[in-house]
């Protein structure tokens, strides 16, 4: 699973955060964690974005051996679609089902003024088409510039999430790379210097999808000394841990879709305080996670 953040001093944006997974059926019914013979006899973790959805196996079916060791990655399922057709699983913003937008040429970063001193503009342009740019739409008030104010970001956070559901315990492990750098900007933002937080959601409704009302309740555990991504680079290294004997999946829940039988895990993210003097250019950042055997 990579998940890229591109930043730039004029075109900031944490976007396009793809999950390379196997394409698999548009409804995954929760059935099928219930009766297929790997999920059911050596478990599975079968996470999507609330569209499509892609299994990880602890038996390795190329080799047909039992099973993945601890501190291992399951196996992704690669034989073919399940049911029907799929499509590749995309990270949504999280409490929606919505993909990240990329911005357009003519669309730059929403920045203001910082009136107190934390880093996040107070005042800033009015995003009245409501995209997340800066373009020809927006609008800004009369202002004027005292000398404690300081130019900077409107929103320096951004959240990220994917629905995770599991026949077994099974550990987070996450790496990190600057993909890229460009102009003065790009070699500025150090990964360190990119805060990450890993939590879950056990029940809610994103984007008119309900979820987790039959998924029983992980112990969730995330890794305290991870608090930002120059601690995951190269990697991998574990973030969190599911402690639950029998996984996530509750009952058998007779066909229903399997977002009911899926909490939310989220990933959020905090860029450092940036302004005009950090200059041009862009930072290609990809973060990829994937799902181990717990020991």
């Amino acid at each position: 699973m990579t998940r890229n953040i591109f930043v730039s001093a004029a075109n900031f944006l944490f976007a396009v955060i793809v999950f390379a997974f196997t394409m698999l059926p548009q409804h995954v019914h929760a059935t099928f964690i219930d009766t297929d013979t790997f999920c059911v006899n050596f478990g599975c973790v079968v996470a999507g974005d609330g569209t499509d959805f892609s299994v990880y196996d602890a038996f390795n079916i190329a080799t047909n051996t039992c099973c993945v060791a601890a501190n291992q990655p399951l196996i992704r399922w690669t034989g073919g679609t399940l049911v029907g057709a799929g499509g590749v699983v995309t990270a949504v913003v999280t409490g929606t089902l919505a993909a990240a937008a990329v911005p357009a040429a003519n669309q730059v970063t929403r920045i203001g003024l910082d009136t107190n001193a934390d880093g996040t503009a107070d005042i800033a342009f009015a995003d009245v088409n409501a995209n997340g740019f800066l373009d020809i739409a927006d609008t800004q008030v009369a202002f004027s510039i005292a000398a404690n104010q300081r130019i900077a970001l409107v929103n320096r956070t951004v959240s990220r999430s994917l629905y995770v559901t599991s026949t077994l315990d099974f550990d987070l492990y996450a790496a990190s790379v600057k993909a890229t750098n460009t102009g003065t900007f790009g070699p500025q933002i150090n990964l360190a210097n990119v805060g990450v937080v890993f939590s879950i959601t056990q029940t809610g409704n994103d984007g008119g999808q309900p979820y987790g009302a039959s998924a029983a309740v992980p112990t969730f555990v995330a890794n305290a000394a991870i608090t930002n991504l120059g601690q995951v680079s190269p990697g991998p290294t574990r973030v969190a841990e599911f402690r639950r004997v029998q996984g996530i999946r509750g009952v058998a829940s007779g066909g229903t879709n399997i977002m009911p039988q899926s909490i939310r895990l989220n990933t959020s993210y905090t860029l450092p305080p940036i302004d005009l003097s950090t200059g041009t250019g862009a930072a290609d950042i990809d973060l990829t996670l994937n799902f181990y055997q717990r020991p």
